[in-house]
């Protein structure tokens, strides 16, 4: 089958059903081609081969998570089922992806073999534009972006098993930066932004530089460092085992607002005025997915706070330590 005037959302669909799923919604225009060959018996015990390349040029996508679509976009994919016509050789391999966000230039290589076991080569570089991608982090209380984050050669190479299990990431490449430039989301009410700093990745380390938040009530600057990030985020969506995020960081704070820190996940004021019954049950909803979040954290923060409020209490020139651990916060200073 060959065709010069194709669907990427039909060639997508042919992906293995968890595969599919991921990448539905996809919409293309552009000049999409397409070319296929199934050869051989297909019974019991014989599959044929399978091979699929399908390209875009001079392109857009779009997706109901993208503010805006991704434009000026070009690629090259292939799928085959290998040498033994089963999952186990499969291939799927994506190259020369370029395209623009806000004309801010993304860049993207990958590929994914044997399905049964996925081993998985990502890279990436480019600039994010938040007002275009702040969707994508899939809470819908984040309703704006602005600002920049930049990626620089981010690379992930290894079996996805291995990712997704703290004793095996050592098994796992992982390289690269994001640097934040004036990155900053809108939840509710509030705005958050990072005006500067830096995340770096070196293998199951992630390093935190010069990271400044403010906003809420708040300015508060990071350095440390992770362990297991990689686990934990795949962990939200794939159910990883025993991943917690392991950390060592300094806490320096000119303002600490905390209330105002958790209303972020408290109810809206739509989801407030929903129906008692409704509303227990989203009241019950947001705690389950605070306390889910509090016991992936384990670690300490050396902290210096000038001055934090907490309901009725307020308090100035903090110094000490606050330790995370099984969903508990010690303070000691």
């Amino acid at each position: 089958a060959t065709s010069e005037d194709g669907s990427l959302a039909g060639v997508l669909a042919l992906l293995p059903a968890p595969y599919a799923r991921k990448m539905a919604g996809i919409e293309s225009t552009g000049r999409f081609a397409f070319n296929s060959i199934i050869k051989g018996q297909s019974n019991a015990s014989l599959s044929p081969e399978i091979r699929v390349e399908f390209s875009l040029d001079e392109g857009q996508l779009s997706h109901e998570q993208l503010a805006r679509p991704l434009r000026d976009v070009s690629f090259q994919a292939k799928l085959t089922n290998g040498k033994y016509r089963d999952n186990s050789s499969s291939v799927f391999t994506l190259e020369g992806f370029k395209g623009y966000f806000n004309r801010e230039l993304i860049e993207m290589e990958a590929s994914v073999s044997n399905f049964d076991a996925p081993e998985i080569d990502f890279n990436l570089n480019g600039v994010l534009p938040l007002e275009t991608a702040y969707s994508l982090l899939g809470n819908p209380k984040i309703t704006g972006g602005d600002g920049e984050v930049e990626v620089k050669n981010i690379s992930i190479k290894g079996k996805l098993a291995d990712m997704m299990a703290p004793s095996r990431m050592s098994r796992v490449e992982a390289s690269g930066t994001l640097e934040f430039d004036d990155a900053a989301l809108t939840v509710g009410e509030e705005t958050l932004l990072l005006d500067r700093g830096e995340l770096a990745i070196s293998g199951n380390k992630l390093f935190i530089n010069g990271l400044r938040l403010e906003g809420a009530g708040s300015d508060i600057a990071f350095e440390g460092s992770v362990f297991n990030a990689l686990p934990v985020l795949l962990a939200d969506s794939l159910n990883s085992k025993g991943a917690q995020l392991e950390f060592e960081a300094k806490l320096t704070a000119r303002s600490l607002d905390i209330d105002r820190l958790l209303a972020f996940s408290a109810l809206t004021p739509e989801e407030e005025a929903e129906p008692e019954p409704l509303r227990d049950s989203l009241a019950r909803e947001q705690l389950h997915g605070r306390e889910s979040l509090t016991n992936l954290l384990k670690g300490t923060f050396d902290a210096r706070i000038e001055a934090f409020n907490y309901q009725k209490i307020e308090g100035e020139d903090f110094m000490g330590k606050l330790g995370i651990a099984n969903g508990v916060m010690s303070v000691e200073g």
